[in-house]
């Protein structure tokens, strides 16, 4: 069976689906997120959203959009000490892994996202950054 190159090429345009492409807000590169297999860095500093009165802490920028991409919640970026308010909400999944943050002087390792994000909720005044290594 021979198929020709333009009807490959139609078949291709037909099934690549895609959103528009979107510019996160902690990254100067456009991304274009497909059927929202959005693949977000580890590292970055956590995000406050909030969305009717109510604050959500997220892992990063990419992370709340990832989170509106697959549930359609608009969570606007908002201070962190808001989220400290309302209780430390967290988005995240409760599993083992190792996670290293920093703030510039020290490294501190957490055994997990929730963790981290705990720790940094209730320690706002103090600016922590996930990284993909721990020093000494």
């Amino acid at each position: 069976m021979v198929v020709s190159s333009s009807l490959v090429a139609l078949l291709i345009s037909v099934v690549t689906i895609s959103f528009p492409a979107v510019v996160a807000a902690d990254s100067s590169e456009e991304v274009t997120y497909p059927i929202c297999a959005v693949k977000c860095a580890v590292t970055g500093s956590p995000v406050c959203g909030e969305r009717d009165g109510d604050y959500k802490l997220f892992i990063n920028g990419c992370a709340k959009m990832s989170h509106y991409c697959n549930t359609g919640e608009t969570w606007e970026e908002t201070d962190i000490t808001k989220c400290v308010a309302a209780g430390c909400p967290i988005s995240c999944s409760k599993y083992d892994d190792d996670i290293c943050a920093t703030n510039g002087s020290v490294y501190k390792h957490f055994s997990n996202q929730c963790d981290y994000l705990r720790f940094v909720c209730k320690k706002p005044k103090e600016a922590w950054t996930r990284v993909t290594e721990c020093h000494p």
